[in-house]
């Protein structure tokens, strides 16, 4: 695959998902940092903000409605990690420019050879699709929320919200009140399906990038191989030194690349994790209490964000330690001693990785997904001890 072939594919999907966050105001893939913030992406923090007041008079208001106060904690996380990510975006969005650079480095330096290009084009492939499914996935939860919430409003002849905050002095259990507070949840939903659409595109897809060039180091190592089973005598020095340049290299420019991406959503995941945690804790505290029906498909999207999470991580994870046992399994022992030494450093660094965390805490793999998942348990199962 060409270098033309594989830059449009990822700078088109990167405008396309810019594209998407600027009907937020939240455009910090390809925004100019050095420009003030648009007018947008002011009405968006106004936004943000006025619901953290609602949520906080919310919780004032309902300190006597044991059912009602349940159900604002079910969504207030939703509230807290889009605090965290308002404030990623705009005030960390210099480490997506230098992940974009490192990006289109990378794709100009592998396009010279046909087997890491090929492996690369995958990587963009796997960039573009993760973009439709995340856009998909966020805005089928967004409109199901909204429409099970009405359904049911329509059914019970009741009053029922999307969200679990309300508007201050208006009252949510008769008209226009109701209308009022449910116009607000659909504009607030709409700025959290952007912002949740954007943030996680940009995490998951450069991760599936992150993948495929580690793979595409591995036939760097071939070419060692290749190198020594073609020479009968003594190696050629001159291919083995530009063989290993090329591997320093590629190296050095995926640690640039998992470093950024490391430091830009580190606190962003543990603020997702800890959320989405006491998310699914009350989601189905309320569901099993008051059979709260719309919570159902609340959790389940928790729980497949959390999954899905956790399963990238560990795809990150495979790839590392494919890499480094693609150095162990190559013909090493055959290669100048200069080379060897250069290959034991690599292999050191392999070994102690940049890994993606949890704000420093833990590694995003499937292991964290199952201690979540244990701790939301146990912890929902003393709360329903205890009501009882």
């Amino acid at each position: 695959m060409s270098y033309k072939e594989n830059k449009k594919l990822y700078q088109n999907t990167v405008e396309n998902i810019n594209k998407i966050g600027s009907y937020g105001g939240v455009d910090f893939l390809l925004r100019d940092i050095s420009k003030p913030i648009a007018k947008m992406g002011y009405a968006f923090i106004f936004i943000i903000l006025s619901s953290d007041l609602c949520i906080f008079y919310s919780i004032y208001n309902f300190q006597n409605d044991f059912e009602s106060l349940a159900f604002l904690l079910t969504t207030s996380g939703v509230a807290f990690v889009l605090n965290q990510k308002m404030f990623v975006m705009f005030t960390m969005n210099n480490y997506v420019h230098r992940i974009i650079q490192e990006v289109n480095i990378i794709l100009e330096r592998t396009s010279k050879y046909p087997n890491q290009a090929s492996m690369m084009h995958k990587g963009m492939i796997a960039f573009e699709l993760i973009y439709k499914a995340i856009s998909l996935a966020f805005s089928t939860a967004g409109v199901l929320m909204l429409t099970i919430s009405l359904v049911i409003s329509l059914y019970e002849s009741k009053k029922y919200l999307v969200l679990g905050h309300i508007v201050p002095y208006f009252d949510h259990k008769t008209s226009p009140g109701y209308e009022i507070n449910y116009f607000c949840h659909v504009i607030q939903i709409w700025l959290c399906v952007v912002v949740l659409v954007t943030f996680d595109f940009c995490f998951y897809g450069h991760v599936f990038i992150a993948c495929s060039h580690k793979l595409s180091m591995i036939h760097i190592l071939d070419e060692f191989d290749r190198i020594t089973e073609t020479t009968d005598a003594t190696p050629n020095l001159e291919e083995i030194e530009r063989c290993l340049k090329r591997l320093i290299v590629e190296h050095q420019s995926h640690v640039r690349l998992i470093r950024n991406l490391s430091d830009y959503t580190g606190m962003s995941n543990l603020a997702v994790v800890f959320a989405s945690m006491s998310s699914i804790i009350f989601t189905i505290f309320a569901l099993v209490e008051f059979f709260w029906i719309p919570g159902l498909a609340f959790v389940i999207v928790i729980v497949s964000q959390l999954l899905l999470f956790g399963t990238v991580g560990t795809m990150y994870i495979i790839c590392v330690e494919r890499f480094e046992t693609a150095i162990y399994n190559c013909k090493w022992y055959l290669l100048p001693l200069r080379t060897q030494k250069a290959l034991s450093y690599i292999l050191m660094m392999s070994q102690s990785p940049i890994m993606i965390t949890i704000g420093g805490y833990a590694t995003v793999d499937l292991q964290a997904f199952l201690k979540c998942m244990k701790t939301c348990y146990s912890v929902t199962m003393m709360l329903l001890n205890r009501t009882k």
